[in-house]
This record gives structure tokens, sequence and C-alpha cells, in this order.
């Protein structure tokens, strides 16, 4: 049986979701690089190792993956070569510790975060999100697009909820998602809307309370955790759909 063992773990500040968002695309957000011709193997210094954690992610419904790697030279000097193999990465971050390299390379955002890892050694990952065009849809409707498809799934889901940050994987077990709402609504009428909802559709809830709850129905789980914030509400969405499984 699948459980969602880390949803008692889950913290998220939703009074600073750009934030939230910002560190998921650095930290995160990487397009599939086993499967993607333009990187079958990240260009590095001699002695380097990189692993590929693979996994079926996506972002905002673009496939993602993970790389990491380790480069023996000081993290001065591992920087300093990948940005002279890849000289599009031309904007830098420098943070105690560690440094961030971002650009575009062909039609793919990377963000290269390097750490410190002793005197000479860097480890560290790569994030690429592989940009994709919509050309038949107009700004509007890409925003409201995945409100749409929510609202297909949860038909009680706040209809002024404005989608925030969405991201996907797939398992053999079935698929989790996370998703990050804002609502102008109170958090009080968000929840109390959300909870209707949930009953009316024979959702049962194994935890209950004004800021959290997790609910089940058949092989599906619902965490859901909903913060004041200014001008509204903020809403946090974990949701397993064990359908396959």
């Amino acid at each position: 049986m699948y459980r969602f063992k880390a949803f008692g773990k889950v913290r998220c500040n939703l009074r600073r979701w750009p934030a939230a968002l910002v560190a998921t695309m650095i930290v995160v957000a990487v397009a599939h690089a086993a499967e993607t011709s333009a990187l079958s193997e990240l260009s590095l210094p001699p002695g380097s190792t990189q692993t590929s954690l693979g996994g079926r992610m996506r972002l905002f419904g673009t496939p993602i993956d993970i790389r990491v790697f380790d480069i023996p030279l000081p993290i001065a000097q591992a920087a300093r070569a990948v940005g002279e193999r890849y000289p599009s990465l031309s904007d830098m971050g420098l943070y105690p510790q560690r440094v961030v390299l971002s650009g575009h390379v062909a039609n793919q955002f990377w963000v290269v975060n390097f750490e410190s890892n002793g005197p000479r050694h860097t480890r560290g990952s790569l994030s690429i999100l592989t940009e994709t065009e919509f050309p038949s849809q107009s700004a509007a409707q890409k925003n409201t697009a995945p409100n749409r498809e929510l609202m297909s799934s949860f038909s009680w889901w706040p209809a002024d909820a404005r989608l925030r940050l969405r991201l996907e994987q797939d398992e053999g077990r079935g698929r989790n998602s996370t998703q990050i709402w804002t609502s102008t609504s109170s958090a009080e009428s968000v929840w109390s809307a959300i909870r209707q909802g949930l009953q009316q559709e024979r959702w049962q809830a194994e935890t209950d309370t004004p800021h959290t709850s997790l609910w089940r129905r058949k092989h599906s789980l619902l965490h859901i955790s909903i913060t004041a914030i200014d001008g509204g509400a903020g809403i946090l969405l974990l949701h397993h759909d064990g359908a396959k499984s």
C-alpha cells in the first residue's frame, strides 16, 4: 500500500510562493537529460562523474529530470570550466560556498548549481527546463489551461483559484502531484468550500483541522494545507492517484 509518510513533514511558506517557485525550478526543474539529444552527456572537466536521476516528472506539464555531478576541482575552477564549455550560461549568482550559473542553451533553460565539497572537490546539479511553444493558444488561454484541467477532476475546487506551481511525477503505483494555488477569498471560506465539496464527493477525512487535512477515496490521497496571505489564501495541494496500483 502506498502511503504519503512525508505528508506530516511538508512545510511551505505560501506567503512567499514566488520564492518557492524559483527555488523549485533551480533545485528540481530539469528536462529529461537521458532522453534529450541535446544532453546525451554533459561536458565536464576530466575526472568528473555525473548521474542522471531519471524519473518521469513534469513541471507545468513539461518533462523534467535531475542530473547530479562531482568535479575534482575547487568550486571557482569548476564553475569557470563549465562556463567556458557553455558560454550561454551567462548569468551568475554568488553565494556562500555556492555558485549558480544559468542561461538558455538551444530551446532549454539551464541552471547549474555548484556547491563546495572540500578544498579540491565540487558537487552540484544541472537543472534543465525544455521550453515548449503553444502558438495556437493565447497568453490568457495558457494561464487558465491548468485551472480547467484541475476543475475537470475536482469540481469542488475554488473557481477563483490561480495555479502558481504544478509538479508531477509518474510512478509504477500511480501519479504524484504537488500544486500551489492562491485565492482572493479568505482562508476560512476557501477551507469551508473545499471541505464541503470533499464530503459531498465522499472523500473520507483521516485528519481534519482548519489548517491542514488528509483525505482518502479508494486509491487516492489528498493532503491540503491552507494559509492566510495578503489579499486572500494560499493553498498547498498534494495529490496521489494510485488508480494504477
